[in-house]
This record gives C-alpha cells, sequence and structure tokens, in this order.
C-alpha cells in the first residue's frame, strides 16, 4: 500500500486519511438511505452526522491513548489530541 497518495508543494494526501473520509461518506450514504427506508427522516442523519463521527474519532483516539500510550497523560496531556500519531 502507499502511504502517500499526493504530493503538491507543502500538501501531502495520506493513503488512510482518505479511507477514513470515503468511510465516512459512505456510511452517511447508507444511514440516510436506511432511514427512508424505516421512515424516519434523512435530514436527522445529516444533522448528527457530524457528532457522532466527531465523538468516534476523539473515543478513538482516547482508547488509543490509554491503551497504548498511557505515559502521555503525565508526560505531556497536549499530545493527547496529537492523532496524526496513531
Amino acid at each position: 500500500m502507499y502511504p502517500v497518495l499526493l504530493e503538491l508543494g507543502g500538501f501531502t494526501l495520506h493513503t488512510y486519511g482518505v479511507i477514513v473520509a470515503v468511510a465516512i461518506l459512505v456510511a452517511v450514504w447508507i444511514a440516510e438511505r436506511e432511514a427512508t427506508r424505516s421512515g424516519f427522516a434523512p435530514d436527522t442523519v445529516g444533522r448528527l452526522a457530524v457528532p457522532v463521527v466527531v465523538a468516534g474519532l476523539a473515543g478513538g483516539r482516547l482508547a488509543h491513548v490509554l491503551g497504548w500510550e498511557r505515559e502521555l497523560l503525565w508526560a505531556n496531556p497536549l499530545a493527547i489530541l496529537a492523532v496524526w500519531r496513531g
């Protein structure tokens, strides 16, 4: 797999970021289709998509830090926000 898809000047497009973005878009699209099929308002999915994605990414980062980089909690708490580290 190619870790970097594209480099233009100072901009680098990473494969992992593209895969995550596509997965989020597909998940929201499927959720809207299922909401319509089930009789729910599809605009509800759109309103909830951003907070749910942010909460999922934050929870994933927190789980990573607690499971594998616990020393960050005491040594450098702001490094918890460095999502590019894992």
